[in-house]
């Protein structure tokens, strides 16, 4: 069998281990990963010789063509995913926009997903939550989970902007995570300390 791509006699490294290897490619998988001494024939081969072969790297917290009305973050998914590849990352997890209704949770996805469309690496998305959700904590959860996006982010603060959830979403959601198989992200800040503070300017 001949493979696509070989990566001889680099030094592996799968997280918990180094070791002399080849690497062989076939499409966008490694097929198989042998001894130095044992080669198989490819279309094309690298000498890898005194470098590291690493899995690519995930970044699960990005912030690509955020828009924040008057602000819009400065990298898009073209610039920001070939940044990434420059440092090895081969995925991104972005967050889709806050969401209140399961018919928004469908829109934010969608338009996300178009948004992405530039992207040169791999992407996923974390869902996110408005403040005062129509929706219960399990129905979220599941259209979540199956959309492929078993990670939901919730604020404990920006009350003002509507996107603080309340603390009987949280333990809900807390409550299910477990036992449906999610993660729950949160951006922990004292709300009331903020606003506190934002009063005096």
């Amino acid at each position: 069998m001949s493979y696509d791509l070989a990566l001889e006699n680099g030094t592996v490294c799968t997280g918990d281990r180094l070791f002399p290897a080849n690497v062989y490619v076939t499409g966008e998988e490694v097929a198989v990963i042998s001894s130095i001494r044992e080669k198989f024939p490819a279309r094309e081969t690298l000498d890898c010789s005194g470098l590291f072969l690493l899995p690519g790297f995930i970044d699960p917290h990005v912030h690509l063509s955020l828009n924040l009305g008057r602000y819009t973050s400065v990298d898009d998914f073209d610039s920001g995913s070939a940044l990434a590849l420059s440092g090895g990352v081969t995925t991104l997890i972005d967050f889709l926009d806050p969401v209140s209704t399961l018919s928004d949770f469908e829109k934010a996805k969608k338009s996300r997903m178009q948004t992405a469309a530039d992207s040169r690496v791999d992407y996923a998305f974390h869902v996110t939550l408005a403040g005062s959700p129509e929706f219960s904590a399990k129905e979220i959860a599941e259209a979540a989970i199956e959309a492929r996006m078993p990670s939901i982010k919730i604020f404990t603060t920006y009350s003002s902007s509507n996107r603080r959830t309340g603390d009987g979403m949280i333990y809900r959601l807390l409550s299910l995570s477990r036992k449906l198989g999610f993660v729950l992200l949160a951006h922990s800040e004292n709300d009331e300390i903020i606003n506190e503070i934002a009063s005096d300017y």
